[in-house]
């Protein structure tokens, strides 16, 4: 932060600074300057002690390096006692920025200020908030200075959308993961390493994707630690991509995600997909994060992949350059923004993505306070900050309603095999650890005080799987520590589901027959339809 105390050293690059330093372009150095750039590297040096992000305290230098641009510009004083009177200067420019829309005021010299480009509402306050963060501390203020502009926080305003735009928004999403699927398709390790440019990546909805030689390959060394000889550009663009996909998987925070160390996973099945741990955690671990089912293959391909080129890396994506593996974790995307740029594509953040995720969540649950519980989030933070008024949602529990409201067409399918009336009501003998009935989990109709068995084979084949699933679902499942955790889910589910087939084995000979020719078949691997996809997942692809 030296640059601070030089005036005009806050505008230079930072690649030429010291030297201009050194050529004397700057003058001497501001002395009255020095406690105040004292106090703030104490401050953003405190934070980062205190475990704050280093992606933050960078943030923070940036816009102090701008507050300091600006006072340069008026030829203001910076010190402890003047810089509160500069920050509400800088605040008045941001806010004449949002006024004049990215002009130059008049009776500026041509040439004599660059032009200022387009500042949102959103972007201002947020400059000012980041300034207001810093200062605040170095001036041990009560009151935030931010509290004293005319800056306002922008109101996140929802705007309708009808069915036809809902399907424009979702078409641009679905061709922006085809997009990054194709690209970790394309960029395996053979091309990476071996293939001639340009190369040629299929893309299945928008044609090929021809990349060029980067420009400074034909000098570039082999970079440290990896086995690219200078063609790390197509390796970082699968990182971003798978990065990006990644999140949109797991719903995990930017800054948790780039930060994650490779390490052997372990795999337990969860709902519908895993609970991913550490390998040497496996009884009980810590969950690092959770994925879909049909996500893992794609994970462990990339980690194989990941192995090969960067074998002494300890991150999971590990963002390459001529030095060896970079230390920072800045992400700015701007490989796939490319790419979206060529093919006419929004580019989708990693925030939106995240959007993207507990929409879909929503979607598919149609219920707030579950989709909450697995975004992590309490249901104020995500419907301010993630969801979307959706026309689809909107039609959904319009139906849901009338299916409540009419009796004349009342659901009577139940979730599992069997037979129900739409109303989840538990049995009064209900285990504590036993799902709770909610026409959502199929283990939670075995409870269900309105569901009813059906005298036919294909349910017993049915209970048969499920009861053959449940088994697999306890033998993945971490050993119980606690004598409440012996009374897992899976456990209670199998011991009533045993409970029901031993029922109908000792009615009569034509239903005991039903669950002999069903045990067979599981044991041949034949399972009923509603369970085999599932089943075989989570035998790992076995069929």
């Amino acid at each position: 932060m030296v640059i601070l105390l030089y005036q005009g050293g806050a505008a230079a690059r930072s690649d030429k600074v010291h030297s201009d330093i050194a050529s004397g372009k700057f003058g001497p150095i501001q002395g009255e300057r020095l406690p105040l750039v004292r106090r703030i590297h104490q401050e953003i040096n405190a934070a980062l002690v205190g475990g704050g992000s280093q992606e933050t305290a960078r943030g923070q230098v940036r816009i102090i390096r701008q507050l300091f641009e600006f006072a340069d510009k008026e030829n203001a004083r910076l010190t402890l006692e003047s810089i509160e009177s500069v920050y509400f200067s800088y605040a008045d420019h941001l806010k004449r920025r949002i006024l004049l829309g990215g002009k130059v005021a008049r009776g500026v010299p041509r040439g004599g200020e660059k032009k200022l480009g387009p500042l949102s509402e959103r972007s201002a306050y947020y400059y000012a908030s980041d300034a207001a963060i810093v200062l605040d501390k170095v001036l041990n203020r009560r009151i935030s200075l931010l509290k004293q502009t005319k800056l306002k926080p922008p109101k996140r305003r929802k705007s309708p959308i009808g069915h036809v735009a809902e399907k424009q928004v979702s078409s641009d999403t679905n061709r922006f993961g085809h997009m990054l699927q194709d690209l970790c398709d394309g960029l395996t390790l053979r091309v990476a390493q071996y293939a001639e440019f340009p190369v040629t990546i299929a893309l299945r909805t928008d044609g090929p994707l021809f990349i060029k030689k980067p420009c400074y390959l034909a000098e570039a060394p082999a970079a440290v630690g990896t086995a690219l000889e200078g063609r790390y550009s197509l390796a970082n663009l699968r990182i971003e991509a798978e990065l990006l996909m990644f999140i949109a998987q797991t719903g995990m925070n930017f800054s948790q995600a780039i930060g994650l160390e490779i390490q052997q996973f372990s795999y337990s099945a969860h709902n519908d997909g895993y609970q991913v741990r550490d390998y040497k955690a496996r009884r009980g671990g810590e969950v690092l994060f959770e994925i879909f089912s049909e996500y893992k293959s794609h994970f462990e391909r990339y980690l194989e992949w990941r192995r090969a080129l960067f074998p002494t890396s300890t991150r999971i994506f590990p963002f390459v350059c001529m030095e060896g593996v970079r230390t920072r974790k800045g992400f700015t995307g701007a490989r796939i923004r490319a790419v979206t740029r060529r093919l006419g594509l929004p580019y989708l953040s990693p925030q939106a993505l995240r959007g993207v995720r507990v929409n879909w969540l929503l979607r598919m649950s149609a219920n707030v306070e579950k989709t909450a519980a697995v975004v992590q989030h309490s249901v104020a933070t995500m419907r301010g900050t993630y969801e979307r008024p959706s026309f689809h949602r909107l039609v959904v529990e319009s139906a849901k309603f009338w299916k409540k409201a009419d009796p004349v067409i009342a659901r009577t399918e139940a979730v599992a095999p069997g037979g129900c009336n739409g109303m989840p009501v538990a049995v009064p003998d209900i285990p504590p650890s036993a799902p709770e009935p909610d026409c959502l989990k199929k283990a939670g109709c075995l409870w269900c005080d309105n569901h009813r068995d059906v005298d036919s084979f294909d349910y017993v084949w049915a209970m048969t799987s499920f009861l053959h699933l449940k088994r697999i679902e306890l033998s993945n499942a971490p050993r119980p520590r606690t004598e409440s955790e012996k009374e897992a889910p899976a456990k209670l589910a199998i011991e009533r589901l045993e409970r029901r087939l031993t029922w109908f084995e000792q009615s009569n000979n034509a239903r005991k027959e039903w669950v002999e020719e069903a045990r067979v078949r599981i044991l041949e691997g034949s399972y009923h339809k509603s369970f085999s996809t599932v089943i075989t997942e989570m035998q790992g692809g076995r069929t």
